[in-house]
């Protein structure tokens, strides 16, 4: 078998469906002053989600400045806050993660699970959030996918890499 084959074998009446990475960004990005700045943005074509059961999972993440300034990082999707996390005082140096799953369940609508870590910087313990929820985007149109941050000063938040999946419902 060649490298860019895939061998597939059925046992019984068992079935699946291939899906994977649709989107990588690994170019660091930074907010600017004050005021909430786009950090990765992806906008996800129509037919993502074209049936009931197609899924994203989007896992982004990145670190906080070593000062005491109020961060507030945001996620986003079809213009809908799925997720947000405000680290304050003494958190800082803080690498923090989202993790989102959207999950088609009808015409026009989604299920949304956005989790939310932050290690706490300078040993403060690990901060933790779970987000869930219902959507009602327009599926027939590209939505956008973005996480936000608004800091004190320039690169108070850096997000790292963004990396998106698509699977379809088997």
């Amino acid at each position: 078998m060649k490298h860019d084959e895939i061998q597939v074998s059925v046992v019984g009446s068992i079935y699946g469906a291939i899906g994977g990475v649709i989107h990588t960004n690994t170019v660091s990005v930074s907010n600017v002053g004050t005021g909430e700045d786009d950090l990765q943005t992806y906008s996800v074509a129509a037919s993502a989600l074209a049936s009931t059961g197609d899924r994203l999972r989007i896992r982004t993440f990145g670190v906080t400045a070593i000062n005491n300034n109020t961060k507030n990082i945001k996620a986003y999707f079809a213009g809908s806050l799925l997720g947000s996390i405000t680290l304050t005082g003494a958190s800082d140096d803080e690498h923090w993660e989202f993790e989102i799953d959207i999950i088609r369940n009808g015409t026009n609508s989604v299920l949304v699970k956005c989790s939310v870590l932050a290690d706490g910087g300078a040993g403060n313990g690990v901060l933790g959030r779970v987000f869930v929820g219902a959507l009602t985007p327009t599926l027939t149109s590209a939505q956008t996918f973005k996480m936000t941050g608004e800091g004190v000063a320039n690169a108070d938040i850096t997000q790292y890499a963004t990396i998106i999946e698509w699977h379809p419902n088997p």
